[in-house]
């Protein structure tokens, strides 16, 4: 089966911070990210400015594209929207001191994707993520870093990619439904389902091992007055991935592994290698303030 691995940038945020009555203190803030592919050049990938302890705005850098960045806008210091340089923006919709909806829109003001979010717990169960038109070029220069990466890694948006590729649907809408479940404080499996006349996709990522550091993204979204999200308490050491379809009565299975390496500062990753099946894929280093 053939596989298309999108550019995506791992982001890991900044360290664990103390949360009270929706502020987030962080204990280090994150100053540039550096991205160096398999049997590529190290290269600048990210640069971060901060007011205080609020994120203003991420600028991404690549050889692949032109330059562009993301300003975090804000109401009584809880995330309201991110904007990017041409316009295009993220709105964010809350439940209580929850994301209930998050939505994408162009500049003309056409949305492009929605994300619904149920929780258990004060944890995200489920997502029901839908995109509203697909352009290969233009879906895979969203998903380079920028806010969509932030919400889901690229274990996911890789699974999306590959059905949306293969998809026969006439409709100008994808639907796809998340669903997590938790061991303690770890995510211990993610499932992306997708189906459509004559095709469905199913991709499961088991969670094998964590290391016992501190993951840089737990309580990240506490700074935007958000509830625990979607990560876990430690970093992943492996995991599992099932990639399945049935097309048009055919059905086919892929099976791989993911493993990572961690250099570490004190508790937090700051050398992160991303591994599939034995073959180093690229390599994330993290500088803070």
């Amino acid at each position: 089966m053939k596989k298309l691995f999108l550019l995506i940038v791992a982001l890991c945020f900044l360290a664990i911070g103390c949360e009270k009555e929706g502020v987030y203190n962080p204990d280090k803030k994150i100053k540039r990210v550096f991205l160096q592919e398999e049997n590529g050049e190290k290269y600048l990938s990210q640069e971060w400015s901060w007011e205080k302890n609020l994120l203003k705005k991420i600028q991404y850098h690549s050889p692949y594209y032109h330059s562009w960045e993301e300003n975090y806008f804000y109401k009584k210091n809880r995330l309201e929207k991110v904007e990017q340089n041409n316009g295009n923006n993220w709105k964010i919709t809350y439940k209580g001191n929850a994301y209930e909806k998050v939505e994408f829109f162009e500049v003309q003001g056409t949305k492009l994707l929605s994300a619904e979010f149920t929780y258990e717990k004060k944890r995200v169960s489920k997502v029901l993520l839908t995109f509203y038109s697909y352009d290969v070029n233009y879906l895979t220069k969203m998903l380079n870093g920028g806010f969509m990466a932030n919400l889901f890694p690229r274990e996911i948006l890789k699974s999306i990619d590959n059905s949306i590729t293969k998809s026969k649907s006439k409709s100008d809408s994808f639907i796809y439904t998340i669903t997590f479940t938790y061991d303690k404080n770890n995510i211990k499996e993610r499932v992306i389902e997708y189906s459509e006349e004559g095709y469905t996709m199913k991709t499961s990522h088991k969670f094998e091992k964590y290391d016992n550091k501190s993951n840089p993204l737990y309580r990240f979204y506490s700074q935007f007055g958000v509830t625990d999200f979607v990560f876990s308490k430690n970093n992943p050491l492996e995991i599992t991935v099932e990639f399945s379809e049935i097309e048009d009565g055919y059905s086919d299975t892929e099976r791989y592994t993911i493993t990572f390496d961690y250099l570490y500062n004190d508790k937090f990753p700051t050398v992160v290698k991303y591994i599939e099946d034995g073959y180093p894929i690229d390599i994330t280093f993290y500088e803070y303030e």
